[in-house]
Parts: structure tokens; C-alpha cells; sequence
């Protein structure tokens, strides 16, 4: 959906699905939004031409720039909780495994069994940024559904 192209955003993950049971709904079922109407329907408008398509940002166009509610809706539903998190961690460094180097009777050396424990080490730790990024999305949406309940 169009709403969904910007990626990671908290646009992106309010309308993902997984939220729909707590939005705040009129009696036609129209999900209710208290954001700034001109910021969102121009997002909209220019979020419908990459549907399909994963884009990282939308330009603010100059007109809107000096208008604060403006600017401020649309920034904050096109930002990414989670990309401050990703930029300040660092990766774990892997050492590249030395080919042809084996021990007695055929076995690798101590050296291989270390490079399998820092690549394991470095998997659990994107895990965790993964787990710690999705987290932030979600703590940037939870104002704007009825519940703040996540379930």
C-alpha cells in the first residue's frame, strides 16, 4: 500500500496491519487519526506514487517549510524510531577464516572455533538491534492508537 512506502516509518508500521483492532474508529469504521490533516494528505498524496515501491524519504516542499504543524506531522510520520539506535552501534568485526590451515588428524584450528563464536556473537547482537528498532516503532505509534496497547 502507498502508505506503507516509506519504509521503517511510523506511517509504515501504523498502517502494516497489525495495529488495525486499535485505532479509533467513527461509526462508519474510518479510523480517526488526531494529526494535521493538510501534513497527511499531502504524505498521501505523495506516498501514492511509489506504491509498490520502498522509498527512504519525501521532500518537504519549500512552501511548508516555515509552517510548523505542517512540518512536524509530516517528519514525525515519515521518521524512523529505530535509525538513531542502528547508527550508533557498531557491527562485531569477524576476522576472515585462513583456508587450508588445519591441525593434527585433519581438524580446523582453535582459530576457526573462535571465528564461529564472533559470528554467532555479531547474529545475536543484529537480533537484538533488529528486536530494540522494531520496539522504537512501535513506542512511536502507540500515542496515536486508542489503547497504547500493542496486542
Amino acid at each position: 500500500s502507498a502508505l506503507c512506502a516509506a519504509k521503517g516509518s511510523v506511517l509504515a508500521v501504523m498502517y502494516c496491519g497489525k495495529f488495525d483492532a486499535a485505532f479509533i474508529r467513527d461509526e462508519k469504521n474510518r479510523i480517526f487519526l488526531m494529526i494535521h490533516a493538510p501534513a497527511f494528505k499531502w504524505l498521501v498524496g505523495e506516498l501514492i506514487m511509489y506504491e509498490g515501491e520502498q522509498i527512504e524519504t519525501v521532500a518537504l516542499p519549500p512552501s511548508k517549510q516555515k509552517d510548523a504543524p505542517y512540518k512536524y506531522w509530516a517528519e514525525l510520520l515519515l521518521s524512523d524510531p529505530s535509525a538513531k539506535r542502528r547508527a550508533t552501534h557498531d557491527s562485531v568485526a569477524i576476522p576472515p577464516a585462513q583456508e587450508g590451515q588445519q591441525g593434527m588428524g585433519g581438524e580446523q584450528p582453535k582459530d576457526d572455533a573462535l571465528c564461529r563464536s564472533l559470528e554467532l556473537t555479531s547474529i545475536i547482537k543484529r537480533a537484538m538491534e533488529d528486536k530494540a528498532a522494531q520496539e522504537a516503532r512501535l513506542e512511536a505509534i502507540r500515542p496515536l492508537l486508542k489503547t497504547g496497547n500493542s496486542e
